[in-house]
């Protein structure tokens, strides 16, 4: 059977005694669950020692784990997914000192059912981006006693056909963020500065490109306008999204949890939930700006297309 190994770390300002404290403790896991925000009301069972855990849900599926062993530089966890099929999974964190600072290390081995052999890969990068949005948001609930990040379904609504002007670039996905950054601040200075009078909605970046397994991506930068302008830049582009349906979810929080509204996207499509159509590309809109906005309040909005 597929082997499948998946190891993803992340800095935590606090002592390994009370990490571990959290992680040991399953009742703590529902507050930071990378999967259960997706699925709020799934049935979760603990047991009274709280070293064992069970969950059941139409979108998370089903399965339980059990806590073998703990210390301040290691918790083993046997791992056991019901539905949608069988496997079972070694699960461990580790736990190194830094600074004043803990490392944390999330690890999985576990193997694939041999007629998924083809999915190996992906499997791998589904499940180390699953384990990152879980890192974050247990690194908030250690440091701020919280996790700002909300999910609201939206569900299927009607887009209307929109002008826009944006920037275009293909990149890694790890430099992302940073170019993203860069080339909104380029297109929005432009497009306030010379044609606020034809702002028509809120900035959005479109995403016609991207690529999980070979970590690439194309983006479109985007500014909604009333017409195009004349005078753009070399170095822009300009189109008309058509009017289509959609399947939007909304998340309120820093946008370094906008990852779980994309994530709760994907499960809802690989259950069903919605059917989709691929010929629309995804979006993703910012309703409200964190230069005058609170990261708490930030609202990004996540938009599919829809049958």
């Amino acid at each position: 059977m597929p082997k499948l190994y998946v190891k993803e770390s992340i800095l935590i300002e606090a002592q390994p005694q009370k990490i571990v404290s959290v992680l040991s403790d399953f009742n703590s896991w529902q507050y930071w669950s990378p999967w259960l925000i997706a699925e709020p009301q799934a049935k979760v069972e603990v047991a009274p020692d709280n070293k064992y855990y069970y969950w059941e849900g139409a979108i998370v599926g089903a399965g339980q784990m059990w806590i073998r062993a703990e210390s301040e530089k290691a918790i083993a966890i046997d791992l056991e997914f019901l539905k949608p099929f069988k496997s079972k999974a070694k699960v461990a964190f580790f736990l190194e000192p830094e600074a004043g600072k803990t490392k944390l290390s999330w690890t999985m081995d576990s193997s694939l059912p041999f007629f998924l052999f083809w999915m190996k890969k992906a499997y791998e990068v589904f499940i180390s981006m699953d384990y990152c949005r879980g890192l974050k948001m247990l690194k908030d609930w250690i440091e701020l006693g919280q996790v700002p990040s909300t999910i609201f379904v939206n569900g299927i609504k009607e887009r209307p056909a929109q002008n826009y002007i944006g920037i275009q670039r293909d990149c890694a996905t790890e430099t992302l963020e940073k170019y993203m950054s860069e080339d909104f601040e380029i297109l929005l200075t432009f497009s306030h500065k010379n044609h606020s009078e034809k702002l028509n909605g809120p900035p959005f970046t479109m995403y016609p490109i991207w690529d999980v397994v070979g970590k690439k991506v194309r983006y479109i930068a985007c500014q909604p306008v009333s017409e195009i302008p004349d005078d753009l830049p070399s170095n822009f582009t300009s189109g008309v999204l058509p009017a289509t349906q959609v399947h939007a979810i909304t998340h309120t929080g820093p946008y370094r949890h906008v990852a779980n509204a994309w994530a709760v996207q994907m499960m809802y499509q690989q259950k069903k939930i919605f059917r989709p159509n691929k010929k629309t590309i995804p979006l993703e809109i910012y309703h409200n700006s964190p230069k005058n906005t609170s990261e708490l309040e930030l609202i990004s909005e996540i938009q599919l297309g829809a049958k």
